[in-house]
């Protein structure tokens, strides 16, 4: 229901830290302190609240439609509503690609403590937050390779060539001090 959602701690505490910061109020140092302890030991709890749940069944064995439905609209959809609002709000290449990154990242584990709070979804949202994150990565460079190819214009295709090509050349290496400017790249001539 809408109360119990309005009511859950996570809600409850963003509203509190809300009121706190818009009041200027200065929290307890005795009431801080276990705040931030708690506050530290909340990510490294969901991490192995959703470690835990990989036990089990593998993923993708059950509800594959679902779950590719949302990994697609994860990656792929919210990046794409974000370009459109981006759009439509005239913002500048700065702030559209800070918004299309935060969009692409992976579904957060939030999502799953919900689904497992509430027994509701847990194998669909397990699963996304799994598939998500390793996907996210290659959305972002792909987004990142379609930002430089349209800035770069036509000789982008020439430059992603012309690095795989020159990869071996590079100045980078396994010895000691593993960057060499002293070798010459990508030189002309």
């Amino acid at each position: 229901s809408v109360l119990s959602g309005l009511t859950a701690p996570v809600v409850v505490a963003a509203f509190a830290g809300f009121a706190v910061s818009a009041a200027s109020w200065t929290v307890p140092e005795p009431v801080l302190a276990p705040l931030e302890i708690l506050g530290g030991a909340s990510i490294p709890l969901i991490l192995m609240s959703f470690g835990a749940s990989l036990t089990g069944e593998k993923v993708l064995t059950s509800h594959r439609g679902p779950t590719l439905t949302a990994t697609a609209l994860k990656l792929v959809g919210m990046p794409a509503v974000a370009w459109v609002v981006a759009k439509l709000l005239h913002l500048g290449p700065e702030e559209m690609y800070a918004a299309l990154i935060l969009c692409a990242l992976p579904t957060a584990q939030n999502v799953y403590n919900y689904a497992a709070t509430y027994r509701s979804g847990e194998v669909i949202c397990r699963d996304t937050v799994f598939l998500t994150t390793f996907l996210a990565l290659p959305a972002m460079l792909t987004g990142l390779i379609l930002a430089v190819a349209r800035a770069a214009g036509e000789t982008a295709p020439l430059m992603l060539v012309s690095v795989v090509k020159m990869v071996p050349e590079l100045p980078v290496d396994a010895v000691f001090p593993w960057l060499h400017l002293d070798r010459k790249f990508m030189h002309l001539g």
